[in-house]
């Protein structure tokens, strides 16, 4: 049974509330070897006794429990473990939920999980998500191994070193991607009706989270990227921007794609620097907690950034850089340019269930200024500029399925990302004559062996050309600093 609170135990769950350093914003997934960004780093402050409602079990439910243990333990044909068993029962709680953010964090997931918070500098540069039985890719990190190697968000992970991932956890299937710096880890990835297998070297993950420059078009506008919100973002976003201040930056281009966000006090502190003081940033609500508004203020900086601004979002774009972008478009009503963001509005965090495991649960949502949730929805930019089709190409690696006359997606992959790179032939199955024929011409272009076969060489530098075609042609940044230059 749950007691009354009494006025104490309300007025300290509303002082709780109070501190958003206490709540976290953990991103749809464990980003995999970055720094900081969408880490509990705040982990370490647990929620006060009065933030949590006892309530008892009931007797049946504590008899039901007791007999399925006894039954198991000890009649089961394969001998059970009363770890295994418990483990179990808690996995079965937080799976009853439905809510893919709530886990439970075994000892050595919960070791995985701190090291991730703390120390860990190495991996491919990813955030994965689990949606239902499906692990995907949320964000490849800007200039880290994942993005090089081509992921895109929203490609589905099927296997890790050619072992099926179906039934794993995410945090069993981060600690399988995870590794050291100059190991490898092949991700067999599906991307709409067709698979591929990408090796991937593991290495040093940039910790930077903003990069600033003048635009080359426009030298008054600086554009500044965040992929991130770790400790340190709020300080470098100041610094950067006062850098291009001094070089001339009049407006900026605030560009927040493929972030998948991070710490909620950097959020407030981002947001803040665009705010007027008093302007709301975020509302934030709970069961049977008091809803709560942030609102821009002193407390989050002085530093303020006044200059005309545009912001950039995508479908890479989530949870607290979603926190930015609505408190930007609808408090200080800057245009966001893109397409429609991720979708994720809610907020979690830690408890330790033991000395070594721990309990990782949503506790509240958060909603726009305007009152809006968009978990699931997203929000949708006042500009919709889409990519050109050829930015979601898979990248070409050499393969038994792409040679002379064989009929296949590999095929019908290359010969559209031929085509996107302006050489003559159709998008087709068929490794036809033509398919031949355009091969051998990028092979010419490049100073390659012709020789129309696509082997390690021409692959990467197909790969790498189609890499540069998109950087030249980013038409929503394009069009952002157009926008703002007006």
């Amino acid at each position: 049974m749950t007691p009354k609170k009494n006025k104490e135990q309300t007025s300290s769950i509303k002082m709780f509330w109070y501190q958003f350093k206490y709540l976290i914003i953990l991103l749809l997934g464990i980003l995999i070897g970055v720094v900081g960004a969408p880490f509990v780093l705040m982990q370490m402050n647990r929620l006060h006794p009065y933030a949590i409602h006892t309530a008892d079990i009931s007797e049946t439910n504590v008899k039901k429990l007791d007999r399925t243990y006894k039954l198991l333990k000890n009649i089961h044909l394969e001998e059970l473990s009363e770890d295994d068993l418990i483990n179990g029962a808690v996995r079965g709680m937080t799976e009853a939920t439905g809510d893919p953010y709530t886990q439970y964090l075994d000892e050595e997931e919960t070791n995985s999980f701190t090291e991730t918070i703390e120390s860990a500098f190495e991996g491919i540069g990813a955030t994965l998500s689990q949606e239902g039985a499906h692990v995907i890719i949320m964000s490849p990190i800007k200039d880290a191994p994942a993005e090089k190697a081509g992921l895109l968000p929203n490609d589905e992970i099927i296997a890790v070193d050619g072992k099926d991932i179906k039934g794993l956890t995410l945090q069993k299937v981060v600690n399988r991607v995870r590794g050291k710096k100059g190991t490898e880890v092949t991700l067999t990835i599906k991307r709409g009706a067709s698979n591929q297998d990408i090796t991937i070297k593991r290495d040093s993950i940039p910790i930077h989270t903003v990069q600033g420059r003048l635009a080359d078009e426009a030298p008054t506008v600086g554009i500044i990227e965040i992929n991130g919100f770790s400790r340190p973002t709020a300080d470098e976003l100041e610094k950067e921007v006062k850098r291009l201040r001094e070089q001339g930056a009049k407006q900026f281009v605030l560009d927040l794609r493929q972030n998948p966000g991070g710490l909620l006090d950097q959020a407030l502190k981002v947001s803040n620097m665009f705010l007027k003081n008093g302007d709301v940033i975020l509302k934030v609500t709970g069961r049977n907690r008091s809803d709560e508004v942030f609102k821009a203020g002193k407390e989050y900086g002085t530093f303020k950034i006044t200059e005309p601004t545009v912001v950039l979002v995508d479908e890479g774009s989530a949870s607290a850089s979603e926190i930015v972008a609505g408190a930007l478009s609808q408090s200080a009503h800057i245009p966001l340019l893109g397409t429609t963001t991720f979708g994720k509005g809610t907020v979690q965090t830690t408890e330790s269930i033991t000395d070594r495991t721990e309990l990782k649960f949503t506790m509240s949502k958060w909603l726009t200024p305007d009152g809006i949730w968009i978990h699931g929805k997203g929000i949708q930019p006042n500009h919709l500029i889409e990519r050109p089709t050829y930015s979601k190409l898979m990248m070409v690696l050499p393969s038994d399925d792409l040679v002379w006359q064989a009929e296949n997606e590999k095929v019908l992959n290359v010969n559209r990302l031929l085509r996107a790179l302006d050489y003559s032939v159709e998008p087709s199955i068929s490794y036809s004559k033509q398919t031949k024929q355009a091969v051998e011409a990028f092979q010419r272009d490049h100073q390659l062996p012709v020789n129309g076969t696509i082997d390690d060489e021409t692959a990467s530098q197909m790969t790498r050309a189609i890499r540069e075609k998109i950087k030249e042609n980013d038409v929503q940044l394009k069009q952002a600093i157009k926008e703002v230059s007006k």
